[in-house]
């Protein structure tokens, strides 16, 4: 519950460096909610960060990426694409 708290104020005080560090926690959980943080940020930048998190297996360290985190990082990837589209 306390990291659930942690992204919500890391999503509204839109600091996606603290949400970057979470991306990489071995919690599951964790990581799709900070990718969640991330799109909720709408800072396309931080999507060099979600990448990796993607395809089943993290290329980086070989680590799982469970669905419920692909699907996260997924959303806020097309979070970015569509507030690109709407700011054209």
């Amino acid at each position: 519950m306390a990291s659930r708290q942690r992204l919500l104020s890391l999503a509204h005080q839109r600091d996606p460096t603290g949400a970057h560090r979470l991306l990489q926690s071995p919690d599951s959980d964790v990581r799709s909610h900070a990718a969640r943080a991330l799109g909720t940020c709408g800072d396309p930048s931080s999507s060099l960060g979600l990448i990796p998190l993607l395809p089943p297996v993290d290329k980086r360290n070989g680590s799982p990426n469970p669905l419920s985190v692909r699907v996260c990082a997924l959303q806020a990837l097309a979070t970015f694409v569509r507030l690109r589209r709407f700011r054209q």
